[in-house]
């Protein structure tokens, strides 16, 4: 893919409906390959969108590759989750990438 297919797949995406429905998009992904990633952030980018990132493990290995850091320690309930994930309060973090 070319950089002009790749910003017009990143423009005809950001245009989608469902980018209005959501707070945040997963730009790092464990078993996402770098072009995967790459996509993700550029999208979230152009849409202000807020990045978490995730092991996404299906073995062994992939555990504890990505992870997201939120600001607050003490979340304890889905309602304290929700509302740090709502507010921003947090961001993709490295750590382990093979």
């Amino acid at each position: 893919m070319n950089t002009t297919e790749f910003n017009d797949r990143i423009n005809n995406t950001s245009k989608s409906e469902i980018i209005n429905l959501i707070n945040a998009l997963e730009t790092n992904n464990g078993r996402g390959t770098d072009f995967q990633n790459h996509f993700s952030k550029k999208l979230a980018e152009k849409c202000s969108l807020k990045m978490i990132g995730s092991s996404d493990c299906h073995l062994g290995k992939d555990i504890a590759t990505w992870a997201t850091k939120f600001e607050s320690e003490k979340i304890k309930t889905n309602k304290e989750l929700i509302h740090q994930i709502i507010n921003g309060n947090y961001s993709p973090v490295i750590i382990n990438n093979p």
